[in-house]
Parts: C-alpha cells; structure tokens; sequence
C-alpha cells in the first residue's frame, strides 16, 4: 500500500526531450485530446486482453472480409503459422 499512497502523491512527470517534438508539433489541447485517445486505447486493449469478449458479427465479417488477424500473439510476434501452432499446443 506504501506504493499507492506514493503514487497518489507525486504527480507523473515526462522529461521534456520526450515529448518535445510532439509540444512543437500540436496544440495544447490537440495533446491533450491525443493523450486521452492513447489512454482509453490502453484500457481498451488491456480489457479485450484479459476479458477476451466474443467479437459481434459484423465485426467478425469485417476483419475476415479485409483479412486482418485477430490473434495477439500473431500480431506481436509474427511467426510461420506451423510454428505458432506448435508452441499454442505446448
């Protein structure tokens, strides 16, 4: 709990050589709407990670009729289909 009542008290900080480019290139409230975007992105993707929802139908048509892979291991770590299989099944 030590963690958690120290992270509630020092507020999260990025060294402006990170950012700087992005500080040059958008306004401040386009960086604000891009953070927001990143972050709901981040819980999307943590959630369908760990809940692995049934995807609807027509989001099903629509990644099967444009080919695109639903596998997240696929994804990160591409490998020959054989292989993938392989290690799934160990």
């Amino acid at each position: 709990m030590q963690f958690a009542w120290i992270s509630a008290q020092m507020p999260l900080t990025t060294p402006r050589k990170f950012v700087s480019s992005a500080v040059e290139h958008y306004s401040e409230k386009e960086l604000v709407h891009l953070i927001v975007t990143c972050s709901v992105t981040s819980l999307v993707q943590r959630f369908v990670a760990i809940a692995q929802p049934e995807l609807e139908d027509s989001v099903s048509a629509f990644l099967q009729q444009h080919n695109l892979e639903t596998n997240t291991l696929n994804l990160r770590y591409p490998l020959p289909k054989a292989r993938v299989a392989q290690l799934a099944s160990c």
